[in-house]
């Protein structure tokens, strides 16, 4: 059980109930729209309790550029990598891999899985 579907148990949600994300994507809910080709519907992103040794994909999309810039200096879009340590913050959270020790990106650019868009 992922750490989402044991979050979802213990606040009393089905585990087979749909998230609000999951029916727009498939067009559940009208007045609602999305666009299938955006890069966030094609990875499932990694949780922020992600615990050290998680492997994560870094997508090289979202965040500010500034972060965008700063991680693609440092890491390959597509590659995973092995999270350290995660320190979540008020605006925006930091992952620190142990294959750059030292540095510390934005969370969102990570993903645990990409996602086949047929499916």
């Amino acid at each position: 059980m992922t750490a989402q579907e044991q979050a979802a148990v213990e606040m009393g949600k089905p585990r087979d109930e749909k998230t609000f994300a999951e029916a727009v994507r498939d067009g559940e809910v009208p007045g609602f729209t999305i666009d299938p080709d955006n890069p966030i519907f094609a990875y499932e992103w990694m949780p922020l309790d992600a615990q050290p040794g998680t492997k994560a994909i870094y997508t090289g999309h979202n965040g500010t550029d500034a972060d965008q810039r700063y991680a693609d200096k440092h890491l390959t879009a597509g590659e995973n990598y092995t999270v350290r340590r995660i320190d979540v913050g008020g605006w925006s959270s930091k992952v620190e891999l142990e294959e750059r020790p030292g540095l510390a990106f934005n969370a969102v650019h990570f993903a645990l899985r990409k996602v086949d868009q047929k499916s």
